[in-house]
């Protein structure tokens, strides 16, 4: 008889130390595991998303229904702390679907789940899941998603369409999109999506390739990116134009008698639309219309959807960047895992020796600084205070900054870092910047430059002109140059 294995239980804490650095990042990259176990699509949208003071460890979309989802984790057992967290994300973002993670449900939330759901809207969803980890043998662990609390009436997606029979037609838009949309998974890149029974298919286009290849560019002839709907043939060929802008949505009716006429009267085969909404253009071409503000909210919603980053040149035009007491920082570069881990090298002028410079080895790990010269080549270890900036927080931190500009202008950032950019300068309040320079005072003013790409709108590089430490000239300019954007980081205490 063949040996069969017995599944064994993983700790969580083994597979997954830290919950905000390990488990919220793989959840990210595998929502698709935990979509399957709940019944919907989930496209990931960002990550620690901002409410209030508080923040949503993961705000992602049913791409079918076109819901907004919130989800929250916890490596233990749920507590009331957690609950009220995930009523006030779902409030904070007006959400449809509200989904609870937890190593363990006890009975009396699993129980407020099941009346929530009972109390509120078919539109409004509660989910409870237990996750687990186990293996077999010597395997590597595996992730187990078990649903305890889900809505009563199970009627998800697609109200308006669950209410009506599907049709023959509703099953060749199906077939249609499902090809268009492994299409764009498999040669452009998005991200997979299943094809519902609908006349419609949303996608923001951002890449140049995805753009040519549809043809969502000078549409009118003008050499302008037209964000509008679009009908592509079962070739992928654009034949159509429906609608003048982003927020246009045609009737079937609509789309289908655009095709004839395109088809001179007549539909062949199952050509159908698709509506795809250009937010990208190619080299040579005009990009969309952004306004400022638009852009300088994409730019922080961008940063703080980051797992890690590389940080380099923090330095400004006359030396020191940053007066620490004990030493004035000129140079530093490293990488930071979010929301609290850092590990780079740095450049100092001691205070008592002001013409001599000493190289340091820094790593942070929550309040922690683990701290090295390369005179003595010991490692230290001391309270967080001790280092005037917290890198390990610089995505959040240069984020509400980011958020924090005022009379915003918008102008082309030619290529920096290897990407096309936007830039954007406005004035922000210095105490914006407390998340990274803790000493940042009250009341100034920091003349705020960023580039941000085009196509990610992440931020490439920032100036900061303005006072951020005591012993600052009023005019100092400090530059920040950002790169490797989600690459895995580890970052552990030296042995």
């Amino acid at each position: 008889m063949p040996e069969i294995a017995r599944l064994e239980p993983v700790e969580l804490r083994d597979v997954w130390p830290n919950e905000a650095t390990d488990f919220t990042p793989w959840l990210l990259r595998h929502l698709d595991a935990l979509g399957d176990q709940i019944g919907l699509e989930l496209e990931p949208l960002q990550r620690e998303a901002s409410v209030g003071r508080y923040s949503l460890d993961i705000l992602a979309n049913d791409i079918n229904g076109n819901r907004s989802v919130v989800i929250e984790n916890q490596l233990e057992a749920t507590d009331h702390n957690h609950l009220g967290k995930v009523l006030t994300y779902a409030a904070g973002y007006d959400a449809d679907v509200m989904v609870w993670v937890v190593r363990e449900f006890l009975d009396e939330h699993r129980q407020a789940l099941d009346w929530l759901n009972q109390r509120t809207g078919l539109d409004t969803e509660f989910y409870g899941v237990e996750v687990r980890a186990v293996k077999i043998g010597d395997s590597l662990p595996a992730p187990i998603f078990e649903v305890v609390a889900r809505p009563n009436e199970f009627r998800k997606r697609n109200v308006n369409i669950a209410d009506r029979p599907i049709t023959v037609a509703d099953r060749a838009y199906q077939q249609f999109f499902q090809g268009v949309a492994d299409r764009l998974a498999d040669v452009y890149g998005h991200h997979r999506r299943s094809a519902g029974p609908r006349s419609w298919m949303d996608y923001m286009v951002p890449t140049r390739a995805t753009a040519q290849a549809y043809g969502v560019f000078d549409l009118l002839g003008d050499g302008v990116a037209a964000p509008a709907t679009l009908l592509v043939d079962s070739d992928g060929i654009v034949a159509a134009q429906v609608g003048q802008s982003i927020g246009d949505r045609p009737s079937a009716t609509a789309i289908l008698d655009a095709l004839r006429l395109y088809n001179g009267g007549e539909l062949r085969g199952r050509r159908v639309g698709v509506g795809l909404m250009a937010d990208a253009a190619g080299q040579g071409w005009t990009w969309p219309a952004v306004t400022p503000e638009e852009a300088r909210d994409r730019a922080a919603d961008a940063l703080r959807g980051l797992a890690s980053a590389h940080f380099s040149r923090m330095t400004h035009e006359d030396g020191a960047s940053a007066d620490m007491g004990f030493a004035a920082l000129t140079e530093a570069e490293g990488d930071a895992v979010f929301p609290d881990r850092a590990k780079f090298t740095a450049q100092v002028v001691p205070a008592l020796f002001r013409n001599a410079t000493l190289d340091l080895d820094v790593v942070r790990i929550g309040e922690t600084v683990y701290l090295r010269d390369g005179v003595s080549g010991q490692w230290q270890t001391l309270p967080a205070g001790t280092f005037g900036i917290d890198f390990s927080n610089i995505a959040s931190a240069v984020a509400d900054a980011v958020d924090s500009m005022r009379s915003v202008e918008l102008a082309d950032g030619g290529s920096v870092g290897g990407a096309d950019t936007l830039r954007l300068a406005g004035a922000a309040p210095a105490e914006a910047l407390r998340g990274f320079v803790p000493s940042a005072p009250e009341g100034g003013t920091l003349q705020v430059t960023l580039w941000a790409g085009r196509e990610d709108f992440l931020i490439r590089k920032v100036e900061v002109t303005g006072v951020l430490f005591p012993n600052d000239p009023p005019d100092i300019t400090r530059t920040l140059e950002l790169s490797r954007f989600g690459e895995p980081v580890a970052v552990e205490p030296p042995g």
